[in-house]
This record gives C-alpha cells, sequence and structure tokens, in this order.
C-alpha cells in the first residue's frame, strides 16, 4: 500500500535540489499556524517546481476539502474549481497511489477533466501519509507544456512524505480543544474497531469485561481500622507512701499472680520510726506506773494519752511496714513499669509503678477514620488479624462507639470498643493489627469508588458560591 510505501524510509536525494527540499521544510516549520503554513508552502512549491497551480487539501470523514491555493489565500469563491481538484485528489487517494496525467496505468478520470476545465497539459496527485494514515493530498498542475517525468514524480513524493506530518500536526493545534478531543476520540475508536491494533483491542475487551463484572457483582463492604488490644480491667499499682525503691525485678509483659511481690521499698526510715516510737512508749508507760504509785490523778490521764497515742502512731508504722512489699492484686500481665532502671530513685505516694491487666479479659479498640462512622453501629461484626498472629483472623463484635474524635496521621478518627469472640492464649494487651468491621453486601464498583465520589461531592459543594 502508499501509505506503508510512503512510511519506509526513501532513498536519498543526492542531486542539488536537496537545499530546495529542506528550504520547503524549513518554510513549513516556520509558520506558526497550518493555513499561512499550507499557503506559503503551496505558494513556493508552484514557483520552485515551474507549476502553475499547487493545492494542498485534507481528508474531512471521507472527503477532501482543499484547504491551500498558491498565490492565493482565500478560495472559498472558486467553487468550481475546488470541486474539481478536490476530486482529483479524491481519486488519488481512493486508488492508494501517485497519479498522474497524461499517464497509464490507472483510472484517471478526475485528473482528466481537471485539464480539460484548466487547459493544463499535466496533473498529478500524491497522497499525504501520517503515521501510515493518508490524511490528505497534494494536486501540482502545469500548462507551460512540459509534462511530470518519474524524477519530478519522485521529488514530489519526497516533499509530500516530509511535509505530511507537519501539516497535519499544525492543523490539529489550530482546532479548538473539543474539537481535538473529538477527533481523539474518533482516532482511538477507529484503532478499536478497524483492521490491526490487536493489542489495543484485546485491552479493551477486557476493560469492559472488568468493568461489567465491577458493575453486577456484589460483595461484603468492609470499613479497615486500625487496631489494638486493652485489658478489659487494667489496674494500676501505686507507691503507698513518700519513699525509695529498693528492689524489682518485674518487667512489662511478665506474668505474675495475685500476691506476687512485683518490689520492694526502703523501710529503714520506718523501722527507726518504729524503735523511738517503741522507747517512748516504754518511757510513758514507766511514768505512768510512778504517777500511779503517787496518786496523781492528773499525771495519770496525762500519761494515759500519751501511751494511746503511741499505740496509735506504732499501728500506722506497722501497717506502712506491712505494705512496703508491692504485690499484685491479681493475676495477669504487666502492662507497665520497670523498676530495675530505678533502683534507690525516690516515689511519692500516688505515683504508679505498675499497671497489671488479666489475660482472659480484652476489649478491642478500633480507630475508624470519621468519613465510615455514618455506617458504624453496635452489634455489628467483624474480624481482626494482629501483627503477633497474621495467619489467625479474630471475630469481633462491636460493643461501643465513642462519640469524641482524635486527630492524628492527618486524619480524624473516632474510638470504637468490640468484644472478642475468642481469646487465644497467645494474646497479650497492647498487641496490635488490622481489624475490618462487615457493614453489608454491596457491588464492587461502588465500593472501590465511593470513597473518590463523596471526595469529588465534597469539593463541588466548597466551591459552589
Amino acid at each position: 500500500m502508499l501509505a506503508q510505501k510512503l512510511a519506509e524510509p526513501q532513498p536519498v536525494i543526492t542531486d542539488n535540489r536537496l537545499p530546495k527540499i529542506i528550504e520547503l521544510v524549513s518554510l513549513t516549520l516556520d509558520q506558526p499556524h497550518f493555513q499561512s503554513a499550507a499557503t506559503a508552502l503551496a505558494t513556493k512549491l508552484a514557483v520552485e517546481l515551474s507549476c502553475s497551480r499547487v493545492s494542498i487539501g485534507f481528508l474531512r470523514s471521507r472527503f477532501i476539502t482543499v484547504r491551500a491555493l498558491s498565490h492565493s489565500a482565500s478560495h472559498g469563491v472558486k467553487t468550481s474549481l475546488l470541486r474539481a481538484i478536490a476530486e482529483a485528489m479524491e481519486e488519488a487517494i481512493d486508488q492508494d497511489t501517485v497519479l498522474v496525467c497524461p499517464g497509464r496505468g490507472h483510472v484517471n478520470i478526475a485528473h482528466r477533466t481537471l485539464m480539460e476545465q484548466n487547459r493544463d497539459t499535466a496533473v498529478c496527485s500524491i497522497p499525504l501519509v501520517d503515521d501510515q494514515r493518508i490524511i490528505g493530498a497534494m494536486t501540482f498542475e502545469r500548462n507551460n507544456g512540459v509534462a511530470f517525468d518519474d524524477n519530478t514524480v519522485e521529488l514530489y513524493t519526497h516533499v509530500a512524505n516530509l511535509v505530511g506530518p507537519i501539516l497535519e500536526l499544525k492543523r490539529r493545534n489550530d482546532t479548538w480543544p473539543a474539537i481535538r478531543l473529538v477527533q481523539s476520540l474518533g482516532g482511538v475508536l477507529h484503532r478499536l474497531f478497524g483492521a490491526r491494533h490487536v493489542t489495543l483491542k484485546l485491552g479493551a475487551l477486557l476493560l469492559t469485561l472488568l468493568t461489567v463484572f465491577l458493575a453486577l457483582a456484589t460483595g461484603t463492604w468492609r470499613v479497615t481500622a486500625d487496631a489494638a488490644l486493652e485489658g478489659t480491667i487494667q489496674r494500676a499499682i501505686v507507691a503507698p507512701i513518700d519513699g525509695f525503691i529498693l528492689d524489682s525485678d518485674i518487667r512489662s509483659g511478665d506474668l505474675v499472680q495475685a500476691g506476687q511481690v512485683l518490689g520492694t521499698l526502703d523501710d529503714r526510715e520506718l523501722k527507726l520510726e518504729q524503735q523511738k516510737l517503741t522507747s517512748e512508749k516504754a518511757r510513758h508507760a514507766r511514768e505512768y506506773r510512778n504517777a500511779l504509785a503517787e496518786h496523781d490523778r492528773a499525771q495519770v490521764s496525762i500519761l494515759s494519752a500519751r501511751i494511746s497515742q503511741s499505740d496509735a502512731q506504732l499501728q500506722l508504722i506497722n501497717k506502712q511496714l506491712e505494705r512496703m512489699q508491692i504485690t499484685a492484686p491479681l493475676s495477669g500481665v504487666v502492662v507497665s513499669g520497670d523498676l530495675s532502671q530505678s533502683l534507690g530513685s525516690p516515689v511519692a505516694r500516688g505515683d504508679v509503678l505498675f499497671e497489671v491487666a488479666p489475660l482472659e479479659a480484652y476489649r478491642l479498640v478500633l480507630r475508624v477514620d470519621d468519613r465510615d462512622m455514618n455506617e458504624i453501629a453496635t452489634r455489628q461484626t467483624g474480624k481482626l488479624k494482629l501483627s503477633g498472629l497474621p495467619g489467625e483472623a479474630l471475630a469481633f463484635e462491636v460493643s461501643r462507639i465513642t462519640p469524641v474524635s482524635e486527630s492524628a496521621d492527618g486524619g480524624n478518627y473516632y474510638r470504637v470498643e468490640a468484644q472478642l469472640h475468642d481469646t487465644p492464649a497467645l494474646l497479650r494487651p497492647g498487641m496490635e493489627g488490622v481489624g475490618k468491621i462487615e457493614l453489608g453486601e454491596r457491588r464492587l464498583f461502588w465500593i472501590w469508588t465511593h470513597r473518590m465520589f463523596d471526595w469529588m461531592k465534597l469539593k463541588a459543594w466548597s466551591w459552589l458560591p
């Protein structure tokens, strides 16, 4: 085919006409718009190649429209001439070849009609090709009695092959954006439904099947959220009095039993205070006996009160000494606290030293994006996968929704609590993973695109006055 032949590398021109061809191409490139480039090229070709007229036409649908004539910036009034030239161009395009009249071997009725109408001695039409596709044609006319020989036709073919893509690019750039869009869509449809382009057709078929599948198929809509395990009961163990840490070998993550010693506070000051109070009590008791022997009732009353005061202080000291050993209030795992690195450090009364959570009672905390909160309700179910147990999916049920949001990682999240149906022995408070809350059946297309459409609605509303 001619389009394929013209797309192939042409023989190199070695005679003195090569500079003229380069000049013609440069002239076409220098013009900013299609119409000026086509008219300047046609005029230059007519002068350089001794032609009475050179015409350039482009295909619109299946018919040629003459877009430029040599020595003429406007050709709207030459209807009969333009029709004859267009028919000659269409004749060459229909036969997919270069037509020369007078000549043999091809149908050239339109060319003969053009010659007779304008008293020309020779007419030649060469199709213009861009990307192996015929986009138009160039028609050369002579009335000086000189026919078109093979060398001249070959030269015209070189010119057409070089300037065709340039003119087509300028023509597209000069059209309205909407028209360019329609033309691009038309080109895609032509490749899609025309010959060749098997890969494009196969890709379009797969895309169509995928679209139909997504539009008709349904699936379970799940809201994904970061999750973490917490103990349902979490006891804080605090310092009973002001003091100093004496000993501790329990750390976060250790399993403890109820009553197990977690740490010990230094009791030396309390013991010294205990000895002091014991001595004072003994002294008051001795004075009390002497007062009784002397029948000094006033002194007896005073010393009796002091002895009672010493007893109360001793009881307080004994209670404090009993609490110098910090014990676990329940069996479970130590969630936080490590005093082994703080031996000898002072602690104040009420400071949290350890936190212990039981192993048999957990609650799951989900951080749900605020864009999904409208669909979340209690008693909904879902699945949890933890980082430490990626191969096991744990079922849960939503039990509580906290109506207060928190900002984190560039988004707003709500705290949603859930209860696990099963609690494997390997679970520990503080484990993290990903939870998915099941919200019912929806179309797959909607599941994968509703976030995008919601974002578009919000943006449209914010832009509207």
